[in-house]
């Protein structure tokens, strides 16, 4: 049985399908290649909304999928999570664990594109860790150059 961790899968969000018949395709091409665990993983911006915002609309965007997928969304486990962007104040963020995987610690994060990870992102990271007890999990870590 094979997971996706990362997945931009629920439709009308961000880098995801841009309609719920494309985010069908792309579900039904990653449960015929053996996908059963989905982390759908939208990304979440807090300089652009609120965390009940944003689960506001990921909750809209999977019952969007569910009505296009119809019964075989009830074959895999499908995880809402978040890919939260890195910057100062959101590891202060009280509803921040609302976004870690399901019955998890594990935040997935991201960060702009840079040569070297910035002080204060370092910074956000060790308060996740230290103080929130939230494991970060990077998304795109190819972002980073030359480290």
């Amino acid at each position: 049985m094979k997971a996706d961790s990362h997945i931009h899968l629920l439709p009308g969000l961000d880098s995801g399908p841009a309609t719920p018949e494309e985010a069908s395709v792309m579900f039904c091409r990653a449960y015929e290649s053996g996908v059963r665990t989905f982390v759908a993983s939208p990304h979440y911006n807090a300089d652009r909304e609120t965390v009940t915002e944003f689960l506001v609309k990921r909750h809209a965007a999977f019952s969007r999928l569910a009505k296009a997928v119809g019964q075989r969304i009830y074959r895999v486990m499908f995880l809402a999570s978040a890919e939260v962007h890195l910057f100062p104040g959101v590891a202060a963020l009280p509803d921040l664990p609302l976004l870690c995987i399901p019955n998890t610690n594990i935040l997935p994060v991201t960060f702009a594109p840079a040569c070297s990870i910035p002080s204060d992102v370092m910074r956000e990271l060790a308060h996740l860790v230290q103080k929130r007890g939230i494991t970060p999990m990077f998304c795109h870590i190819e972002r980073l150059h030359a480290i």
